[in-house]
């Protein structure tokens, strides 16, 4: 089972060859609903820090776009 993802801007798509058919599986749908909720939640997230960073200076904010930046990769380790 080979685990393919494809980041386009900061939406994540995640392709299953061998498993995109058991996807219909009750277990499967869980994990998959899962994981577009935790999706959805990260692009409220990010679109809610950049207005919060577009509104406050560069200085204030610094801290906490690095903390964003690094939480991003890291999660982009995860899914690989």
């Amino acid at each position: 089972m080979k685990h393919f993802l494809l980041r386009k801007g900061f939406r994540f798509l995640i392709y299953e060859k061998e498993l995109y058919f058991r996807l219909m599986n009750k277990s499967y749908k869980k994990l998959r609903t899962l994981l577009e909720n935790w999706l959805k939640t990260l692009n409220k997230l990010t679109r809610a820090i950049f207005q919060h960073w577009m509104s406050k200076t560069y200085i204030q904010d610094k801290k906490l776009f690095l903390i964003w930046l690094r939480s991003i990769y890291k999660m982009d380790k995860v899914l690989e």
